[in-house]
């Protein structure tokens, strides 16, 4: 064989083997069905704006080899989601990042007050920040974590009109638990923590007098005949932070050439997807309220300053146990601001 017809040969050989290795790797990415958790109606913006859409991607990308199926009820409330994803009863959660704040602390940059209205921007500065300082803390260890975003900047939804400290001195707020609960105590008010599902039904019972979270809220649980008022706060009361979390096992039973496809359309794309849905949702609220006769009131400012100075303990309380999760808080909070303005710019806002 002459020196020509060994070198052909040789690389047809080489093709084959490279060929033969990319089928038997492709053949190894069998079917996956993922059951993913779900604890909110049809109708919200989570399963619209993320969840769902979340769900057809994954499809697209890995030609049907994984798809995701939805619980027609919850398997578990929402303060055991990481319990019920690491145990296996459901494959993904939603996780309310808030109600497991011993385990995850820094994700909670997403939701400290002042810091950003824009579900979108907040989400995608997040994940950003995850990804650039907080992946070696370990905080997601025991799960995959597929995607983050946040609600949008918390305002109050009010019984009663609000125009100062003073009056919202002793005031019975629902919110969630964690970080979102202690920032309503420091502005004097009496959190009252509860699920999202009994919002509704406390605040039109009496049982709070108003609801500390976003303008979509008065749409989504057609609170509108109890709302008086919403205090509208420049940046954001707080926000509440969110995670994609999948069992560790069943990502690992994934092929990696479909674990790269998911990622392709997870991270940041699961916080624009679900922040623009949330603040679409938010625009439309804000245009119905003139109908309901509720008034908008913006915080003058002495009102802003007392909240300023309320809620300033929260930046130094993340920074403290930034530090001790061995992260350079200063910087990270610096690069999450950033990229809230950044993204914020982006949308025009």
């Amino acid at each position: 064989m002459s020196n020509l017809n060994k070198t052909v040969f040789v690389l047809g050989l080489a093709a084959s083997v490279v060929g033969s290795g990319q089928a038997m790797a492709q053949a190894e990415c069998g079917s996956v069905n993922l059951l993913f958790n779900k604890f909110v109606p049809d109708s919200h913006a989570f399963y619209t704006g993320g969840m769902l859409p979340w769900a057809e991607d994954v499809e697209s990308v890995t030609e049907g080899r994984v798809t995701v199926s939805f619980t027609s009820a919850s398997l578990a409330p929402p303060p055991q989601q990481w319990s019920m994803v690491t145990d296996g009863i459901a494959d993904v959660g939603l996780q309310v990042n808030p109600l497991e704040s011993a385990r995850l602390h820094l994700t909670n940059i997403g939701g400290l007050p002042l810091v950003g209205n824009l579900a979108e921007a907040r989400g995608v500065a997040l994940w950003r920040t995850q990804q650039e300082f907080f992946s070696d803390a370990g905080e997601y260890d025991g799960v995959h974590l597929l995607g983050q975003f946040t609600n949008a900047g918390a305002g109050l939804i009010s019984s009663r009109e609000v125009h100062s400290m003073d009056d919202v001195a002793g005031m019975k707020f629902w919110t969630i638990g964690g970080p979102p609960a202690a920032v309503v105590e420091a502005i004097g008010a009496v959190p009252v923590p509860a699920p999202g599902e009994e919002m509704f039904s406390m605040f039109s019972r009496g049982v709070v007098d108003g609801i500390a979270t976003n303008w979509g809220a008065m749409r989504v649980w057609n609170a509108y005949r109890y709302t008086e008022a919403y205090v509208d706060i420049p940046g954001g009361l707080y926000a509440v932070d969110f995670s994609f979390i999948m069992n560790q096992d069943v990502w690992d039973g994934i092929c990696e050439t479909d674990q790269e496809l998911i990622m392709s359309v997870s991270g940041e794309r699961i916080a624009r997807n679900v922040g623009v849905e949330i603040d679409e949702y938010d625009i439309v609220t804000q245009s119905e309220l003139p109908e309901h006769e509720i008034i908008v009131i913006e915080p003058d400012a002495e009102f802003m300053a007392g909240l300023e100075e309320s809620v300033a303990y929260a930046r130094d309380t993340w920074m403290e146990r930034a530090a001790a999760r061995g992260v350079d808080g200063e910087a990270a909070l610096a690069y999450y601001l950033e990229q809230v303005a950044a993204v914020t710019a982006e949308a025009g806002n």
